[in-house]
């Protein structure tokens, strides 16, 4: 018993040597990496921008798919089934003895004028919608599962609409679908999670060596484009965490 003990008492006190000697200095580094990529971005916005949105394996399908309008604002989203839909899906499942996944890939993009719903296959448009604003009524934002789900919901031509918004944004329209061999290998009976991933073409070293973080400043400029816009204009209120 004591010697099956020894590994997690030896990872336990090199976790706490590791917070009391390293943690300050990892996490002054890591702030030290973001102010430079940050630096670097308000130098060359316009030009680190452009390589986005001309850039056919990043942000490029978007803006085809919604034509000249200027995105303001964009999160990841989906519109989660009905009733109807969950139970004939899993019938099917059932009687078929197989599990599906929708590894479609579906943004939110908000214009001056509308809010737009696009979902991609990887390489095609295969849901497009079109909310105008001003006919946008009865808005809300739902909080979910502690928070952790939000449902946006509207009125639009007399219709209702549900959208769950994740409020951050990331993946590309231009994807492969692989499977991960060790999640497929590892898989046992009854398991129900997903192998399955998406393998983007974009790749972030083109952007230089603080590719990782300018990335993430990117899709924090439309992310939090998208929450401040959305609030100001319906009088939204997304969780304190989306508020930095």
């Amino acid at each position: 018993m004591w010697i099956a003990l020894v590994p997690i008492v030896l990872m336990g006190a090199g976790f706490a040597a590791w917070m009391f000697f390293f943690k300050d200095g990892v996490i002054a580094r890591a702030h030290a990496n973001w102010a430079k990529a940050q630096a670097e971005f308000d130098a060359n916005e316009a030009a680190i921008l452009g390589k986005y949105w001309n850039d056919e394996n990043r942000f490029k399908p978007l803006q085809s798919a919604i034509g000249a309008e200027t995105i303001v604002g964009a999160t990841n989203g989906y519109i989660p089934k009905k009733l109807g839909e969950k139970v004939m899906t899993g019938l099917k499942e059932a009687v078929t003895n197989t599990i599906t996944f929708d590894m479609g890939a579906s943004f939110i993009l908000l214009t001056d004028r509308n809010l737009h719903f696009v979902k991609f296959d990887g390489s095609s448009v295969i849901d497009h919608q079109v909310f105008s604003l001003a006919a946008m009524q009865s808005t809300a934002l739902v909080l979910e599962d502690g928070g952790q789900v939000q449902k946006l919901t509207f009125t639009a031509n007399g219709q209702p609409q549900i959208f769950h918004v994740s409020g951050t944004l990331s993946g590309y329209p231009r994807f492969e679908v692989d499977e991960s061999m060790l999640k497929t290998v590892m898989a046992h009976d009854g398991d129900r999670s997903n192998p399955f991933y998406r393998k983007y073409a974009a790749d972030n070293a083109e952007l230089g060596e603080m590719g990782d973080t300018i990335d993430m400043i990117v899709r924090r400029k439309y992310s939090k484009g998208f929450i401040d816009r959305m609030q100001q204009k319906f009088g939204l209120r997304w969780p304190d965490a989306f508020q930095i």
